[in-house]
């Protein structure tokens, strides 16, 4: 007892040391301030090469990603507020529920997805979980494998324009298609979802006016949000290239950096690959990763969704990191067994086309030519909704002159 009351007294006596303030920093927040810091250094220091990229990437903005986006973001905004998703999950509902575990309302995002490459997938199936027809959880499940991109981007942008093969272009286009259903496939099995009945939207009955012109709205602010990526991403990768052409880090590593920030750059650093097995596997690994200005336009679409339903950036993240080291495997192994798939167009070719790599995309012809198609089905979506809305309120106003009798 004695002792214990030493011991309180010498530590009463030690004058305590009161603290200013306590500051806890994760780890992901030291990391993101270093990021942040070298952002900013690059673009003080290399202002005029920033100023220069940043109006290339608005002519990209205006010549490339405009056309070939905005029309298919309205239009899935179109069938999602007109219940065409709804109609669209109730035809492939059986085979998504058994193989991914996804709902049928889900499907139209992951066909919107496939079909017309990112963002268009994302909002789409942002567009369900707002509308009430997938949730939280089906959303975050969603953004993993429901983004890959373009078909017009893989098969003219960089086969034909930068490798001077088609087949190579096709090929690459299927395996994105086959790296993102595996990973559906993958997610299902290890951790499935929670049964869910596919939910009815509160939005169905509106008019078609109202429903258009939010759509149209809704689509251009995530325009907007892309076109802001992409100009910013441009003048980044622009002073970061200035930086790494008087580093000796090979080709090779050039194209890895340019290619994880951002997906046109690090495509166009890998076709100048000299060895040509090389600069076709490290375009493959790039296509399924797709950047992080991808990664962020993503992401940034859920902004407004509540706490519990906005979706995590670290699967999604795992998701498509896990997804490039697809697609390079499936990519290695068919240059392995295809012969034809090694013929290279030759460093000339790929130097010249380096320059001036994407201007033969200003329009995707391909994703464009769908755009008649989707106009008709939400056309017809819209009017089969106001017919219905119509007989309904017939209905009413005949119920309500002539009630029946008891």
């Amino acid at each position: 007892m004695l002792y214990h009351a030493k011991i309180r007294a010498v530590s009463a006596a030690r004058p305590r040391r009161h603290r200013a303030f306590s500051l806890r920093v994760s780890s992901g927040q030291i990391c993101f301030f270093a990021l942040s810091l070298v952002c900013i250094i690059l673009l003080v220091a290399h202002s005029d090469v920033a100023i220069i990229y940043m109006k290339q990437g608005l002519g990209l903005c205006a010549q490339t990603v405009i056309p070939s986006l905005f029309p298919f973001m309205v239009l899935s905004e179109l069938l999602v507020a007109s219940g065409g998703g709804m109609l669209l999950g109730k035809l492939c509902e059986a085979p998504l529920r058994r193989l991914f575990g996804i709902s049928g309302n889900g499907a139209c995002a992951l066909l919107m997805g496939l079909i017309c490459g990112f963002p268009v997938g994302a909002k789409t199936a942002v567009s369900l979980c707002r509308h009430g027809q997938i949730d939280g959880r089906e959303l975050s499940r969603l953004l993993c494998f429901c983004n890959i991109p373009s078909s017009a981007f893989l098969i003219n942008a960089v086969g034909v324009s930068l490798f001077g093969n088609r087949l190579f272009g096709i090929i690459l286009y299927g395996i994105c298609l086959l790296s993102s259903l595996l990973i559906a496939l993958l997610l299902h099995l290890l951790r499935p979802l929670p049964p869910s009945s596919d939910r009815t939207a509160d939005t169905v009955s509106a008019t078609g006016v109202s429903t258009f012109t939010h759509a149209v709205t809704s689509a251009a602010i995530a325009m907007l949000y892309v076109c802001a990526y992409v100009v910013f991403f441009s003048a980044l990768v622009g002073t970061l290239g200035k930086i790494l052409h008087g580093w000796r880090i090979g080709q090779a590593g050039i194209a890895a950096l340019f290619g994880f920030f951002e997906l046109s750059g690090g495509v166009m650093q890998a076709a100048a690959i000299q060895n040509g097995l090389l600069a076709k596997w490290m375009t493959a690994l790039l296509c399924g990763w797709s950047g992080m200005s991808v990664h962020l336009q993503i992401l940034s679409l859920c902004d407004g969704l509540p706490e519990g339903i906005s979706p995590h950036a670290r699967p999604y993240i795992f998701c498509k990191l896990l997804q490039g080291l697809l697609c390079a495997l499936f990519c290695g192994m068919l240059l392995y067994f295809v012969p034809s798939l090694r013929v290279s167009s030759g460093d000339a070719h790929a130097s010249s086309v380096v320059s001036s790599a994407f201007s033969l995309i200003s329009m995707q012809k391909i994703n464009l030519t769908l755009i008649p198609v989707l106009v008709a089905v939400a056309s017809l979506i819209m009017l089969k909704q106001r017919i219905c809305s119509k007989k309904r309120q017939d209905r009413h106003v005949a119920d309500t002159m002539f009630p029946p009798r008891a």
